[in-house]
């Protein structure tokens, strides 16, 4: 049976090994796993942490109810809401798990920036998206192209007013022909 190819170690792209890591990138990725199974393990699941059916309903009517991103909203973009965002966490006041006050519908992104996830992966420290093609950052081009837009609107109008009021000065039409 032939062996498999040497190929670059995934992590540091610069050992050749048969297998997925060199050792010295995977005694890194076994560490890596091992503190990701603790942290889990410490962590109680979603049931535990108030997350039942009762929840699951809520959840799915207030996702119908709105069901677009309030955040991306407030910025002037229209992204669905796949998530909804407890305003006071649980941890904190398990008494307003269920509470409608303490919900808004968010996008993925914006409910990983609201929980600071995404610090370190092209975010700042406000959580805000440093690279200007991050939609974000479109109700900037977006409004310039609307203000282009009404613009050319008034031209268009402006012009047909100056070419209404031309016509209007001309000499009737004769009965019977020009």
């Amino acid at each position: 049976m032939p062996e498999t190819p040497n190929r670059p170690c995934l992590r540091c792209k610069k050992v050749l090994t048969r297998q997925t890591y060199c050792p010295a990138c995977q005694a890194f990725q076994d560490t890596k796993k091992q503190s990701y199974r603790q942290d889990q393990d410490k962590r109680p699941n979603s049931r535990a942490r108030g997350y039942d059916s009762a929840w699951d309903r809520l959840r799915s009517w207030y996702l119908k109810q709105y069901p677009l991103c309030i955040d991306c909203q407030g910025a002037g973009i229209i992204r669905p809401a796949v998530m909804v965002h407890h305003i006071v966490p649980v941890e904190d006041d398990p008494s307003k798990r269920l509470d409608m006050g303490n919900l808004m519908s968010l996008c993925r992104d914006c409910h990983e920036i609201r929980h600071n996830r995404k610090r370190g992966k092209g975010f700042n420290a406000a959580g805000l998206p440093e690279n200007p093609g991050h939609p974000w950052f479109k109700p900037f081009i977006i409004n310039n192209l609307y203000q282009i837009y009404l613009t050319s609107v008034r031209i268009f109008y402006l012009t047909l007013g100056i070419l209404f009021y031309q016509w209007e000065s001309e000499e009737p039409l004769r009965e019977g022909g020009r």
